[in-house]
């Protein structure tokens, strides 16, 4: 992430944002934050609502919901593999 220009701020924030949503919802799934039938269009305006750079959003790549809760799941329930994600 550090790599595309995403601080670590930045990615904190991303990784805050996905632990929120997965504790609305027991931590199984993000699904009732996070819709897998989501588009781009409905990512960016989540990761607008939570004050997310758009940098990291374009870093990322989403192309749907799916990819997004995939990801949210994977970096939320493996905290040690958060620092690797960063610097990638």
């Amino acid at each position: 992430m550090r790599h595309h220009d995403v601080s670590r701020e930045q990615f904190s924030n991303l990784i805050s944002s996905f632990a929120s949503a997965c504790s609305l919802n027991n931590i199984k799934t993000i699904s009732n934050e996070l819709s897998d039938q989501w588009t781009r269009e409905e990512i960016k305006t989540w990761f607008q609502q939570n004050h997310l750079s758009g940098n990291l959003l374009d870093t990322l790549d989403f192309i749907d919901g799916s990819q997004l809760i995939t990801y949210g799941q994977l970096v939320v329930n493996s905290p040690s593999r958060i620092d690797e994600e960063y610097d990638r």
